[in-house]
């Protein structure tokens, strides 16, 4: 091929046009900021927090998922830095087995009763909450939420491409906030319930305690009311 062939403009503006792809793409691999950093500690941890109500539709927006589970071993605790901050923010990871799935993710996976799945939140946000690893007092029901699962999800602007599953194989779901996430279950009755006092006013069931059937309903209503999906029960619920 010729100089002057390849100055062509069919040639030209093709090969230009790959170039600038190609720079473009380096270029977002080296300025994206490191997804997120977590370092080990020994310890749970100083922050303080002022929990934030929020509103039914914010809890359906958020709430990715909803089971019951146990909590198989005491947390690990971490130091983690989020993408383009400077602050430390300790967290502590929980392993939890799932048994009863309320609501599924609507975008992602699905969950699968008797796996071991990962929870995450402030060290405070499980320790207000009374979370114990004592078996006998070890049954919660949990809502929670994951970054991808979120309506119109769009990634953050100017991070890393893997951030999100990094983030997510790390950490695993997140608390909305405890006084909406964590709620300890109480099975002296015929069948697991939760003493309705405790969960915000659009859980809640009929009488002193709300049962798991009632808060099956309660959250497929909910769902549809804020068209976050199809509800997905266990197929096998009477």
């Amino acid at each position: 091929m010729t100089i002057k062939k390849l100055f062509k403009p069919r040639i030209l503006f093709p090969t230009v046009i790959l170039l600038l792809l190609i720079i473009s793409f380096i270029l977002s691999v080296i300025l994206a900021p490191s997804p997120f950093h977590v370092e080990q500690i020994d310890n749970p941890g100083d922050v303080k927090i002022s929990w934030e109500e929020i509103s039914e539709e914010e809890f359906y927006e958020n709430m990715t998922v909803a089971m019951n589970v146990t909590f198989e071993k005491e947390p690990t605790y971490y130091s983690l830095k989020e993408p383009g901050s400077d602050v430390e923010m300790p967290i502590a990871q929980y392993d939890v087995t799932a048994y009863d799935i309320f609501a599924s993710p609507r975008t992602q996976p699905n969950l699968s009763a008797g796996e071991t799945y990962r929870v995450h939140g402030t060290p405070s946000a499980f320790s207000d909450r009374g979370v114990t690893t004592v078996p006998e007092k070890n049954s919660f029901v949990l809502f929670l939420c994951e970054q991808r699962d979120c309506p119109n999800f769009v990634p953050r602007e100017g991070v890393s491409p893997t951030y999100y599953d990094d983030y997510f194989n790390t950490l695993g779901y997140s608390v909305i906030t405890p006084a909406v996430s964590i709620f300890p279950v109480d099975r002296t009755g015929e069948e697991p319930r939760i003493e309705t006092a405790l969960l915000p006013d659009y859980l809640q069931g009929e009488g002193e305690y709300t049962t798991f059937f009632e808060l099956w309903d309660i959250l497929a209503e909910g769902r549809a009311k804020y068209g976050m999906s199809e509800y997905n029960p266990w197929s096998d619920a009477a």
